[in-house]
C-alpha cells in the first residue's frame, strides 16, 4: 500500500485529474466562499451541502430524485430558500447570453400554504426583484469550451436545479404566522458570463447566421435567465402565447467569483423576502 504523499507521475495525473472533472472540489469551494463572506464582513449564511431530495409530480410517471449541491439559508431572509446547482467548466470556458429587454416575466417560485388543507401549493410568480440581483435578463445562452465546441444545453442544467427547488418546496413546511416561502434557483459556475447587447435582429446576417462584428459584450457577474424551462405544472388549455408565458422560469447563473459579493450580498440587502410584481 502506498503511504499518503508518496505517488506521483502519471498517476498522480489521472488522480488530480479525476478530482478535478468530478467538480465536487469547485462545489466545495463555492461552499467555501460562501462561508467566509468578504473582507471586513463576516457571512450569516446556512450552507447545506448534498441536500437530498424526491417528490412526485404529476406530469411524471415515476418519482424524480436527486440533490442540490447546497441549499442556503440567512437569519435576515426567514422565507428565503436558495438552491444552488454547482457547475465546473474547463478553464477559459464562456458563456455568452443574448440581452432580453424589457424585464418582463421573471419568476420565482413560492410555496404557500393551501387552505382547509396540511398539503403545500407552490406557484411560479413573477418576480419584481430580480432586475437587483442579475446584471441582465437572457432569452438564449451559446456555452463554449476553450477548444470551440460546444458544452451542454443550460436548458438542461436548469432543469435539474428547478427540479431540487419543487421538490423541497414541496417538503418545506410553514411556520405558524408565515403564509408563503421563496425558492430561488441559481446556477453557480466558473466559466465567465458575458452578455451581448444592443442586437438588431434585423442586422444578423440571413445568409451566414453571423452577428455583426460590432456587436458589444459587457463581462458580467449575474445573468437571469428566462425562458419556458422544465417545470412540473400541468398548465391546461390556454390560447398559446397565454401558454408561453405560463411556462417561463428564470434561474440566475452566477461567475463563482461573485457568487457572495455580488448575488447574496444583493439578497441580503432585500432584507426581507422578495414580493410579487404587481
Amino acid at each position: 500500500m502506498s503511504e499518503p504523499g508518496d505517488i506521483d507521475g502519471e498517476l498522480r495525473a489521472r488522480l488530480l485529474g479525476a478530482l478535478d472533472r468530478s467538480g465536487f472540489p469547485f462545489q466545495l469551494r463555492v461552499a467555501d466562499e460562501i462561508r467566509a463572506g468578504m473582507p471586513g464582513r463576516a457571512s450569516d449564511w446556512e450552507v447545506l451541502e448534498e441536500h437530498g431530495w424526491q417528490f412526485k409530480p404529476r406530469t411524471e410517471p415515476d418519482f424524480l430524485a436527486g440533490y442540490a449541491d447546497l441549499a442556503l439559508r440567512h437569519p435576515a431572509l426567514p422565507d428565503v430558500h436558495v438552491v444552488v446547482e454547482c457547475k465546473r467548466q474547463e478553464p477559459g470556458s464562456l458563456w455568452v447570453f443574448l440581452r432580453r429587454q424589457p424585464w418582463d416575466h421573471t419568476k420565482a417560485l413560492t410555496v404557500t400554504r393551501r387552505l382547509h388543507a396540511n398539503a403545500n401549493r407552490i406557484a411560479w410568480v413573477e418576480f419584481s426583484a430580480a432586475d437587483k440581483l442579475a446584471a441582465g435578463a437572457a432569452f438564449y445562452c451559446a456555452i463554449r469550451r476553450p477548444d470551440g465546441s460546444k458544452g451542454e444545453l443550460l436548458e438542461d442544467l436548469a432543469a435539474t436545479v428547478l427540479k431540487a427547488c419543487e421538490a423541497m418546496a414541496m417538503a418545506e413546511p410553514l411556520e405558524p404566522g408565515r403564509d408563503s416561502k421563496w425558492f430561488i434557483p441559481v446556477i453557480v459556475t466558473n466559466a465567465r458570463l458575458f452578455l451581448a447587447s444592443g442586437l438588431e435582429p434585423h442586422r444578423i446576417d440571413l445568409g451566414t447566421g453571423e452577428v455583426p462584428r460590432d456587436t458589444k459584450f459587457e463581462d458580467v457577474p449575474v445573468v437571469a435567465l428566462t425562458k419556458n424551462l422544465w417545470s412540473s405544472a400541468s398548465f391546461g388549455a390556454h390560447p398559446m402565447d397565454e401558454l408561453n408565458r405560463r411556462r417561463n422560469r428564470t434561474v440566475f447563473v452566477v461567475n463563482a467569483t461573485s457568487v457572495y459579493s455580488s448575488f447574496l450580498n444583493s439578497l441580503e440587502r432585500l432584507r426581507s423576502r422578495p414580493e410579487a410584481a404587481g
